[in-house]
């Protein structure tokens, strides 16, 4: 109804625990549950001066401006109680919803909500390359820890200066780019053209063009498989060129079990590849209309990285959405979610 609505659309950020508290009551969760809502603009956390504008520009509607208000986002996290106990929680309201019926008082009662079981995407002993203040160093895996507050997080040392870090994300780190007999040694192994393989210890670790990790030579092959159709594509995917290239993505859809329940998908991925409105086939024909303009418009193209053994609903799962520029920037998953700066390096003696 129109109560919720205003709720749901309210730019006021939680601050506290109270505050989470009250906007979980207001949208009708159990009374032990917590909603943490973030305001965020142009990809970043609102600052305090956008915040205090927001809060006086919401009392009185007729003093914010149309372009300031386009420019947020709310972004909610539901928990089904303390967030420091990693307890369930959920990223779209549809399905906290659903499971908040269903719910018996158990904070682990969904076994993580809807969100997947993370898992690890690298082991000790991988070469890899880790982010800091936008650049990437060469690093290599040294020990792997979970966290009951923030998940999975590594230990790395790096090439450059033997220093290590500690507590760094996965999200900060990709494998690193091998040398000519990786991709000789995917060909030898039967993957295709800009694949990658490298041996740790007796196990073998592929690596796709878009990024991909595999650690098993079934799982690869079938990824490959399930691409070729894309590397046809007229016109072909642009692999550069736009600020969404590479940004990573939370992306939510529903599907019916039987009559009376349903299921809601949340999948991480990112962006890979997009179609400029100026893009043309062979034929000279735009490369995408636009559904909701009917003209041609740019379009993006987004990789999953789950793999069906992975997950409850392997059926559900997809490999791949193409989205226009404002579809994408609905999901995108903030940079400042994650640490912009590493921890301090220790030196090694």
């Amino acid at each position: 109804d129109a109560f919720i609505a205003r709720i749901l659309n309210d730019p006021t950020p939680t601050t506290n625990v109270q505050s989470e508290r009250q906007l979980a009551i207001a949208l009708g969760y159990p009374t032990a549950w917590r909603v943490c809502r973030r305001i965020i603009r142009g990809g970043t956390t609102a600052d305090r001066n956008i915040e205090e504008r927001i809060t006086f520009d919401y009392d009185t509607p007729s003093k914010i401006s149309s372009d300031f208000a386009k420019s947020l986002q709310i972004q909610d996290v539901i928990y089904a109680g303390n967030p420091k106990k990693d307890v369930d929680r959920w990223y779209c309201h549809e399905a906290a919803q659903l499971a908040s019926v269903e719910f018996k008082g158990d904070a682990f009662q969904f076994e993580g909500g809807h969100m997947t079981q993370q898992i690890p995407k690298f082991q000790k002993g991988d070469k890899v390359e880790v982010r800091y203040s936008r650049k990437w160093y060469a690093a290599e895996i040294m020990k792997r820890k979970k966290s009951e507050k923030d998940g999975i997080k590594y230990t790395v040392l790096y090439a450059e200066d033997d220093s290590t870090q500690e507590n760094v994300r996965e999200v900060n780190i990709r494998m690193a780019p091998p040398d000519s007999s990786a991709l000789e040694l995917a060909g030898k192994l039967g993957l295709p053209a800009g694949w990658k393989a490298t041996k740790n210890n007796k196990r073998y670790i592929f690596v796709s063009p878009e990024g991909l990790t595999f650690r098993n030579k079934k799982a690869a092959v079938a990824h490959a498989k399930s691409m070729i159709v894309e590397e046809t594509e007229d016109p072909p995917w642009r692999a550069a060129g736009h600020e969404l290239i590479g940004r990573e993505v939370l992306y939510c859809h529903s599907h019916k079990l039987s009559g009376a329940r349903s299921v809601t998908i949340e999948q991480m991925g990112f962006v890979r590849g997009w179609i400029s409105d100026t893009d043309t086939d062979r034929q000279g024909h735009p490369g995408y209309i636009s559904e909701r303009t009917k003209q041609p418009a740019a379009l993006f193209h987004v990789i999953f990285g789950e793999l069906p053994g992975q997950h409850l609903y392997p059926k559900y799962l997809l490999a791949y959405q193409d989205m226009e520029e404002s579809e994408v920037r609905e999901i995108l998953i903030p940079d400042d979610i994650f640490p912009k700066h590493k921890q301090k390096r220790v030196k090694l003696n």
